[in-house]
């Protein structure tokens, strides 16, 4: 069943925004324009969170908290701020001591605020006590402080007396005559009040000749008689019209004003906004632009399910497939044809396996291991290899920073994402030219991002490989990271390199753009976040791969009967006891009737039901001091995979071999590996 999301916000086009963004990662979505809305909605049908505005009309955030947590039915639902106007930690403390779950700041990038979200309705789950309600006093202590504080920095500190107060209205008339808007305010009787300096360009009268005019004097019959019906309908204070309306000008020429009305209540009148329809369209073709990068972001992100759901299946498939053409290769003699076969079956596995891999790293899924490095070393390890895989007749040209900050990242997926590209480039220059690698430091404001939102803002660790190829048109470039698009003929490439590098990228916290033009090359630039870490050295330690052997008990849990059955095979064939579980309430009743002692749990992570950790979680809570070994082809939907690669976890990834699983069983149950699960993972079950 889909969660149920509660959007406050007095924008209307921020709430657009936000329904598109989470209605597109499938929750159910209702709008509210104030506290008090949102209250009455919230009342009839609790939604499982509320996405809440602070600075709103009538009820606003604060109030909205504070009414929230004090509802029986609605305090142990997900309260979640998300605003432009109180940005302090001073704001931050007040509506986390009123109760609310997490704090966000505008605008931030969709992945991030649909992160907050889910954890947020995490958290909230297991909440068994009603937050510390703050006495009446000492809210409206700290509310008006908070009020106080920001009335001061809008309004500075104008002292009351006569000269302030014209300094004050001289100050708002600059306002109005620098708005790149024209702005009319006029009463309910449509008589004209205030006329500034951009409504006389506009329409060409000037401020003496319109004030005090009825407003009909300016708009055809037809948009006459609509306008006095939008007056008429108008009931509360701040409710917005927006229309494309014909106006006429001083010279009785018609003109075409894009125009916005707003009630601010019948002791006031309105206050209307025009501007030139041209500039709207511009506003528009934006807005459009925005939709269509939302749109690209939902349909990676659900290109990325789909591969990893993909690959999940695949490689319990491959896991068979590996096994048996090994098997079968070690019982047939050296000459015999059929031994042949099954080298070159085990050889296409593997093959596949690597083709998974690729859609995993697409999906941000695979495995992670993660150290503190220098961007720099990385390229130089690898130039010379890119100089034989570019050829001869391309050029590579290296510039690199050497007071680059450092990053944390996994190397090999690195080397990976810079081969890829590499070749990629090679692929657009047949004829020669240049391939270029520079790195460098970077700091990407607020107005970059904006600019691109691809990026977020921060500090960063940028590298940019460019080429002088032949480039691409916007068409390419809009599906280049899509999985399995390919510019190239067929039966030459998978369509997956570009796809592994934004999936390598993105799983590593960073950020790739793209600038690109047919005929004039393209230039990738990934951005990587930096770290105050420091690198620690240390050898790699070469052991030698041996079949393993044991008589220990294992408990096998997994849900694909191949693999259950295959894993059974070559534990049995190693000489362990094995006890077989196709599920979690499987194998904890296997566990209570099992009088003999089990010595190693091995266990897939994503299974129907229960999970593999909460299946250990439970399994060690009746058995303490049972070594536990997880198994899976992907695991984003139950736990980040770096989260698995620390001490006291153990991972096998799917498809493994004969020898990956006995060797890492081995070193687990002789103490050599960590195999006992922390705390830290767990929590996640």
């Amino acid at each position: 069943m889909k969660k149920k999301l509660l959007i406050v916000d007095d924008n209307r086009e921020n709430r657009y925004m936000l329904r598109s963004l989470l209605e597109g990662h499938g929750y159910s979505v209702t709008e509210a324009h104030d506290g008090a809305e949102a209250l009455e909605l919230a009342s009839l049908s609790p939604p499982d969170a509320v996405v809440t505005d602070l600075l709103m009309p009538g009820m606003d955030g604060f109030a909205l908290c504070r009414a929230w947590m004090a509802d029986d039915r609605l305090w142990r639902k997900a309260f979640i701020v998300y605003t432009a106007t109180y940005t302090e930690s001073k704001d931050r403390k007040l509506l986390l001591d009123l109760g609310a779950d997490a704090y966000l700041i505008k605008p931030s990038e969709p992945e991030v605020l649909v992160e907050v979200i889910e954890e947020a309705l995490e958290k909230v789950r297991p909440k068994i006590e009603r937050p510390h309600t703050i006495h009446d006093t000492e809210f409206f202590e700290r509310y008006a402080g908070r009020l106080s504080e920001k009335l001061n920095k809008k309004l500075g500190q104008l002292a009351d007396t006569n000269q302030n107060r014209i300094d004050y209205i001289t100050r708002c008339e600059a306002i109005l005559d620098a708005s790149p808007m024209a702005i009319i305010f006029f009463d309910m009787e449509r008589k004209i009040r205030v006329w500034n300096y951009m409504a006389e360009h506009l329409l060409g009268y000037s401020e003496s000749e319109a004030l005090g005019q009825s407003l009909d004097m300016f708009l055809p019959d037809d948009r006459l008689v609509e306008l006095q019906q939008l007056i008429g309908n108008a009931e509360k204070p701040m409710e917005m019209f927006r229309h494309e309306i014909q106006w006429f000008r001083k010279d009785k020429q018609a003109h075409d004003l894009s125009t916005s009305l707003t009630f601010l209540g019948k002791d006031i009148g309105f206050v209307l906004m025009l501007s030139d329809f041209a500039d709207h369209k511009v506003v528009e073709s934006e807005k459009k632009k925005l939709e269509e990068q939302l749109v690209t972001s939902q349909r990676m992100e659900s290109l990325g399910l789909l591969s990893g759901g993909v690959a999940h299946d695949f490689n319990n498939l491959l896991t068979g497939i590996l096994y048996y053409a090994e098997f079968i290769q070690n019982g047939l003699e050296e000459g015999n044809p059929l031994r042949e076969s099954a080298v070159e079956i085990f050889k296409a596995g593997e093959r596949a396996a690597a083709l998974t891999r690729q859609l995993l790293a697409f999906s941000r899924q695979q495995s992670l291991h993660p150290e503190v490095l220098e961007l720099n070393g990385i390229v130089r390890d690898i130039e010379e290899m890119l100089r034989r895989i570019i050829g001869e007749h391309i050029k590579l040209r290296v510039d690199l920073d050497e007071n680059l900050d450092r990053i944390e990242a996994d190397v090999s997926h690195l080397e990976q994402v810079i081969v890829n590209l590499a070749t990629n480039a090679r692929d657009a220059m047949p004829k020669g030219g240049c391939l270029t690698i520079t790195t460098g430091n970077a700091v990407i404001s607020r107005e970059d991002a904006e600019a691109n939102p691809s990026l977020r803002p921060g500090r960063y660790v940028m590298m940019k490989i460019s080429d002088t190829g032949t480039g691409m048109d916007e068409r390419t470039r809009t599906r280049i990271f899509d999985p399995f698009f390919s510019t190239k003929e067929p039966g030459k490439g998978t369509g997956l390199g570009l796809a592994t590098v934004y999936g390598i990228v993105k799983q590593n916290r960073g950020f790739i753009s793209i600038e690109s033009e047919p005929g004039k090359g393209t230039a990738f630039s990934i951005y990587l976040p930096w770290t105050k870490k420091i690198i620690v050295s240390g050898g790699t330690v070469e052991t030698a791969v041996k079949i393993s052997t044991g008589n220990e008990t294992i408990l096998v849990v997994e849900d694909n009967v191949y693999v259950r059955n295959v894993t059974g095979l070559i534990l049995e064939k190693a000489g362990y006891r094995v006890i077989k579980a196709a599920d979690a309430n499987e194998a904890l009743s296997q566990m209570r009737h099992e009088e003999t002692e089990i010595d190693l749990l091995l266990t897939d992570i994503v299974m129907p039901d229960i999970n593999g950790l909460e299946l250990a979680r439970q399994f060690l809570t009746m058995r303490p001091g049972v070594k536990v070994i997880f198994t899976s082809g992907y695991t984003a939907d139950v736990i980040p995979y770096h989260e698995l690669h620390i001490p006291g976890v153990s991972l096998i990834d799917k498809p493994f071999t004969t020898t990956t699983i006995l060797a890492t069983i081995r070193d687990v149950l002789d103490g050599k590996v960590a195999g006992d699960i922390s705390d830290n993972v767990l929590k996640y079950s």
